[in-house]
């Protein structure tokens, strides 16, 4: 979780255990609408994640599409593994692997290299920033204040409501966005809205990552 049950319960001044399940509850949906609009979860530090791209010769690095990355697990080149002494380095905070000068990667010195790497990515507990956590305690405390359900609502593009959620390991997630029906974004939209101007920073430019 981006935020922990201590940390919202401090947050809003609540104190005992009798409303620690809605309040976990408030959490959780909180972590799955921020990482479905950014594209993972940020708080999850242990899942290996991979990125396949076809590496022409001369070109020397690789931009991971998620940051700050925790650990290179591998890195390969026509499914053989690149060894980590061949000259390669992580820039974890932006997501850079800098490879071989010219861009050989090992024996391959051909157009159309499918390079494949295995890695971790996002924050531990103490390294999480505070505006992300400030955003998720935001959203979270409004959910649990709508009594632990994602507030309804229209946008100027769609109803803006929560047409599915899935909790399960990709954390699937869709909004209405049909015809216009109000002049105001409010509901789940308006909840992600409030905090773009944060969470657009570690938004996911390719497809959503598992």
């Amino acid at each position: 979780m981006i935020v922990t049950l201590e940390e919202l319960k401090t947050a809003l001044g609540i104190t005992g255990t009798d409303q620690d399940t809605l309040l976990t509850r408030s959490l959780t949906l909180a972590n799955a609408l921020i990482a479905a609009y950014i594209g993972f979860d940020l708080s999850d530090t242990t899942k290996q994640r991979s990125y396949t791209l076809i590496m022409d010769n001369g070109r020397g690095h690789i931009k991971l599409p998620v940051f700050p990355v925790i650990e290179l697990v591998s890195l390969t080149a026509d499914g053989e593994l690149v060894a980590s002494t061949a000259g390669h380095y992580l820039l974890p905070q932006i997501g850079l692997i800098e490879e071989f000068p010219g861009g050989n990667y090992g024996s391959r010195d051909r157009y159309g290299v499918r390079v494949t790497a295995v890695f971790r990515a996002g924050y531990v507990d103490a390294d999480m920033p505070t505006e992300i956590k400030q955003a998720c305690i935001d959203i979270a405390a409004t959910i649990f204040n709508n009594g632990g359900t994602i507030p309804s609502g229209g946008s100027a593009g769609g109803t803006g409501e929560l047409k599915s959620l899935t909790m399960f390991d990709a954390m699937s997630m869709s909004f209405d966005t049909g015809a216009a029906s109000g002049t105001s974004v409010t509901g789940a939209a308006a909840l992600l809205e409030s905090w773009a101007f944060v969470l657009d920073q570690h938004r996911v430019n390719q497809p959503t990552l598992a």
